[in-house]
């Protein structure tokens, strides 16, 4: 029997007092014990806390070994498979987030002496918005070329392979991101012009060339590689002069002295 601390109340079970919500004692003054469910769900949730622990440890392991592998030597992912498609995805996400905080940073280093801060929400997602969107026309150039040479490979593993090639890629745009941090002009932008114009027109040009050549080695490889370079040329003409006018008119929503 169960007993009350506060009004001496009795019952059959529970923590606390069905009359006043104080604590209860067994009769004889020592504590209730767990109930049998509480017990059982303790332990059974310490030992799916700790297997969740170990996949995220495995997982940022494996991720991180596929990651090093392809900065070491990026013609790998030329044979990377569907099995790597989430990755192909985290690569090019990684590249585009890495990119908007380093250009957010190193304008915040810019107007430091001024004592103003950009709107860090605001900054980042039209840039992110924006280097997904060129990154799309890149990616969709080099995907519609491909599939024209006769290409049968699954968009899975298309994104795997396009996106391995970021790898080396995304690490420029992690150093820009620090030169962002420190205020380095140089640390910044030279990363940032090597990685994007690597990124949005050689890569796609290289991918369409390699994957052709495999198919067809005789093939209208190079028609159709330089045929990706235009329709991203076009396409980032396009939607940079939108985009990048939209972007002026946002900062200077913000700031008047823009």
């Amino acid at each position: 029997m169960l007993v009350c601390n506060q009004c001496n109340n009795e019952q059959e079970t529970g923590k606390f007092c069905g009359a006043c919500g104080g604590s209860l004692q067994l009769d004889g003054g020592e504590t209730a014990a767990p109930s049998a469910n509480q017990a059982a769900a303790t332990t059974t949730a310490q030992p799916q806390t700790q297997q969740t622990t170990e996949t995220i440890k495995n997982g940022l392991s494996e991720y991180w070994n596929y990651f090093l592998n392809l900065i070491k030597n990026p013609t790998k992912a030329f044979q990377l498979n569907e099995s790597h498609f989430i990755n192909g995805l985290i690569n090019i996400g990684l590249f585009a987030v890495a990119f908007s905080l380093s250009v957010y940073f190193f304008m915040n280093s810019l107007l430091g002496f001024l004592g103003e801060s950009l709107p860090f929400f605001q900054v980042n997602l039209s840039l992110l918005f924006g280097v997904l969107l060129f990154i799309i026309i890149s990616t969709g150039s080099a995907l519609a070329m491909t599939k024209a040479g006769k290409n049968q490979d699954s968009f899975k593993t298309f994104i795997a392979q396009y996106g391995g090639l970021f790898a080396p890629f995304t690490a420029l745009n992690v150093i820009a991101v620090l030169g962002g941090l420190m205020g380095v002009i140089a640390l910044t932008l030279i990363p940032l012009t090597v990685s994007l114009s690597i990124a949005f027109f050689f890569i796609p040009v290289l991918f369409v060339f390699e994957k052709l050549s495999v198919l067809n080695n005789s093939g209208q490889k190079v028609y159709l590689s330089l045929a990706t370079l235009i329709l991203i040329s076009i396409g980032t003409y396009i939607i940079g002069e939108m985009m990048v006018f939209e972007f002026i008119d946002e900062l200077q929503d913000s700031f008047l002295f823009f």
